[in-house]
């Protein structure tokens, strides 16, 4: 193939490892401002009332599960990047 191709398949590689990681991020960000979000609702709620719990335990673990899970669909395309790098790297070392 063209030399263009290789470099081309590195930028792309580059950019869902990358994408993967500002994804991931961004999603941590938007589920703590949520849960800031609920926090301060519930806080309003009961008068900042400090002996009833904000969250429910139920609503806590709903909110752990989702951030555990959201970025599934993320991992195998920043693992199967990864794999690739390390792939072509022995190649290039081998060489």
């Amino acid at each position: 193939m063209a030399a263009w191709w290789n470099e081309l398949s590195a930028m792309t590689r580059g950019a869902i490892i990358t994408g993967s990681i500002i994804s991931y991020i961004l999603m941590a960000v938007l589920y703590f401002l949520l849960w800031l979000g609920g926090v301060l609702a519930e806080a309003e709620r009961t008068g900042g009332d400090t002996h009833e719990p904000m969250l429910t335990y139920t609503e806590a673990f709903l909110a752990v599960v989702c951030f555990i899970l959201a970025p599934v669909a993320v991992w195998p395309l920043l693992l199967y990047s990864l794999y690739v790098i390390w792939k072509d790297a022995r190649k290039i070392t081998k060489a």
